[in-house]
């Protein structure tokens, strides 16, 4: 599937090119944009004086910001409409004949309720990797590195200050993601025996109706359905946890930096940057918020997905 997603690129290059670039230009001008004018009209008010000329002016920019900014990304929604459905097609596809080509050869050695929980569970995997990669994970990413290049302008510490929250935010969403992706493989993999399990009884429903063993069965579903809710109440609790932790490592970084920015606010002479960075950071605070849950929610999907190759893969090499 890797080089599917590979080839893909590559035979759409421009259009994803296009993409990227009218993301790169949206999310500065967007951010530093909005908070240059706002800041130009704050430092214009002196006492009771106000320069309403200077006001004027940035509310004339604010104006054509905010009305740019929303073409461009009715552009750039458009263009991911465009990868997005064409990307879809491609996966849903591949995965349908993979997994029918397995049906077909190996019918009565292959465990029917799950290739066709897989079946139905992965193409839903796949289009919301595709839209957190596009639509969420990808823009902020560039938005982040974007303001951080934007803040080392501003002052240097500061720059190293956001790159430092950056790159330890995202080390810690690594970390904590293992057990996550650990305990989520496993919440997976008990659904789809349970699938597999319920397929078999239901398919096998008259000699169990005809038999003594009704409530044998129901006690045995209701034991493995407890099973699958201690699995998904593990796997929950876990996320919870890697969310808080993440929200830890937020939470020490935006004091720290805020606390610097006292400081730049006595020290500098250029109040009005200060200012424009000081209403930057809170955008990206906000990038950097959404990018940890997505992340997670990311190498989440990926180990299903991987799993699903792997349970393919193992079944391949027992036939």
């Amino acid at each position: 599937m890797e080089n599917k997603s590979l080839n893909f690129i590559k035979s759409n290059k421009f259009l994803i090119l296009g993409y990227l670039i009218v993301i790169c230009v949206t999310i500065p001008v967007e951010t530093i944009g909005f908070s240059h004018y706002i800041s130009d009209i704050t430092t214009s008010v002196k006492g009771k004086d106000f320069n309403y000329a200077i006001i004027y002016k940035s509310i004339i920019f604010i104006i054509f910001i905010f009305i740019g900014v929303r073409l461009l990304s009715a552009f750039r929604y458009y263009l991911e409409i465009i990868i997005s459905s064409k990307l879809t097609y491609k996966i849903r596809t591949s995965i349908f004949n993979e997994t029918l080509m397995k049906c077909y050869n190996e019918y009565d050695q292959i465990e029917k309720g799950k290739i066709i929980s897989y079946l139905s569970a992965m193409p839903h995997l796949y289009e919301d990797k595709i839209h957190f990669i596009l639509a969420e994970i990808g823009p902020k990413v560039i938005g982040i590195l974007a303001l951080n290049i934007f803040f080392f302008w501003v002052d240097t510490k500061l720059g190293l200050i956001m790159l430092i929250f950056f790159i330890v935010l995202y080390i810690t969403t690594l970390f904590v993601s293992r057990k996550c992706v650990d305990l989520k493989k496993i919440k997976q993999d008990t659904y789809y025996n349970r699938n597999e399990k319920v397929q078999d009884k239901l398919s096998n429903v008259f000699s169990i109706m005809t038999s003594s063993n009704l409530k044998n069965e129901i006690k045995d579903n209701d034991k493995g359905e407890k099973k699958y809710q201690d699995k998904k109440f593990k796997s929950d609790i876990e996320d919870l946890k890697a969310e808080n932790i993440m929200m830890l490592v937020m939470a020490f970084f935006v004091t720290l930096a805020l606390l610097y920015f006292i400081k730049l606010f006595s020290i500098s002479k250029n109040k009005k940057i200060i200012i424009t960075a000081f209403l930057v950071f809170f955008s990206y605070i906000g990038y950097l918020d959404g990018l940890k849950w997505f992340t997670l929610d990311l190498f989440n999907k990926n180990a299903l997905i991987k799993q699903y190759y792997d349970t393919l893969k193992l079944k391949n090499e027992k036939g």
